[in-house]
């Protein structure tokens, strides 16, 4: 009962402030929020516990070492749109998803590494992960962690982003090739395909079957586009990123999310799709270009407070808990040591006057602009054989 009361009047002060937001801006939100928020609290209250060993464990992740150069710098790598990845770096990336998914932190507790990660993106374990202010600087952390469990099995690997841009304005952007054998596996009902066939799914998430499974959309509006990008170059705090005093950031990432499907239309069971991080990845570099390029406030110390409006509750001010990371509080997720010791962004490819411009063999140059290139079978209407991946033509509409 008290979790139902909690929910309506959540969903009652969304209502009330998106509105008055609306009143002054043209975005609308790409998907259904309430759905959204739904999916995030079904679980309830109730934590998901570890075992002491898988404790142990997690808590090792926060104390990742810093690799350093012989000039006493610190070693960044580049975390690349995914289909920028060298062959080499791409088939790391999916052994490292793939040593998490068969490693037991506790040898006795059938949850694996990557499937405690699943749990911990849940509303009673991590409540400042969504609809708050903590949004950004939580996943940031996320992530990290998640880098360095990859890390533990594959030193150097980092996570690829996801650019959906590269695959909006194709004739049909579920032809993409990243859903095909090559990347992620294919795009509708069980994956069978790729680095991720017959990828399990935690108990909690099998209500669509006991692997994963997608349903990618066709309505192409629900990807990024270059507006949705840029447009917090228009703005100059962190403040104004944050639900609910802007809510347009953490609304807009449900777009993918609900484009791809099955689990990941799901926040509850989200990451349990590998392309989960990537989106993430791309979400963390919306936001790091922001702080590198238009922040004009402290990075490590502006963060809004309830005086500035609704920031999410009592779990998304600066001073709380990021919990399921013991010893940090929110505002520790807005620090520099990120990038400055571990990762950095490569350039996106976006414009082109060549195919070699678009730096990788998933890519192609339309007009000006990279996309993705299509899989076989898949629609090349309007467009020459150089959008077909391989060896294919695009013939009558099709590349084959």
């Amino acid at each position: 009962m008290a979790v139902k009361l909690y929910l309506k009047l959540c969903v009652l002060g969304f209502v009330y402030i998106f509105t008055a937001r609306c009143q002054i801006s043209d975005w609308k939100p790409k998907v259904n929020v309430d759905k959204m928020r739904e999916n995030w609290f079904r679980g309830g209250l109730e934590k998901i516990k570890m075992t002491e060993k898988q404790q142990e464990w997690w808590d090792s992740l926060g104390q990742r070492k810093v690799s350093m150069l012989d000039n006493g710098k610190a070693n960044l790598l580049p975390r690349k749109e995914l289909r920028q990845l060298t062959s080499s770096e791409r088939n790391q990336y999916f052994r490292a998803l793939r040593a998490t998914m068969d490693t037991k932190p506790d040898p006795n507790d059938v949850r694996s590494e990557y499937m405690l990660f699943v749990e911990m993106h849940h509303f009673a374990n991590s409540p400042a992960a969504h609809f708050g202010a903590a949004f950004l600087p939580w996943h940031r952390e996320f992530l990290w962690r998640f880098e360095g469990a990859l890390e533990s099995h594959e030193p150097g690997v980092r996570i690829p982003f996801w650019d959906s841009s590269l695959d909006r304005d194709l004739p049909v952007p579920e032809d993409s090739i990243l859903w095909s054998e090559h990347l992620m596996g294919n795009s509708q009902g069980v994956v069978t395909s790729g680095p991720f066939a017959f990828w399990p799914l935690l108990q909690a998430c099998t209500h669509g079957g006991t692997y994963l499974h997608r349903n990618v959309a066709t309505r192409n509006w629900l990807l990024y586009s270059d507006d949705d990008i840029n447009y917090p170059s228009t703005e100059r705090m962190f403040r104004d990123l944050v639900m609910y005093i802007s809510p347009r950031l953490e609304i807009d990432h449900g777009g993918p999310h609900s484009y791809v499907g099955g689990p990941m239309d799901d926040l509850y069971c989200s990451p349990s799709d590998p392309i989960f991080w990537s989106l993430h990845a791309f979400v963390d570099r919306i936001w790091e270009d922001f702080r590198l390029y238009t922040q004009i406030t402290d990075l490590e110390t502006e963060y809004p407070t309830s005086a500035d409006g609704d920031i999410g509750g009592d779990s998304h001010q600066f001073f709380a808990p990021m919990r399921p990371f013991n010893g940090m509080t929110n505002i520790q997720g807005l620090s520099t040591h990120y990038t400055s010791n571990y990762y950095f962004y490569w350039p996106r490819s976006i414009t082109c006057s060549g195919h070699w411009q678009c730096v990788s063999d998933f890519l192609f140059c339309d007009a000006g602009r990279c996309r993705s290139m299509i899989r076989q079978g898949g629609s090349c209407q309007g467009l020459s054989s150089e959008a077909c991946y391989g060896n294919a033509i695009c013939s009558l509409g099709r590349c084959v």
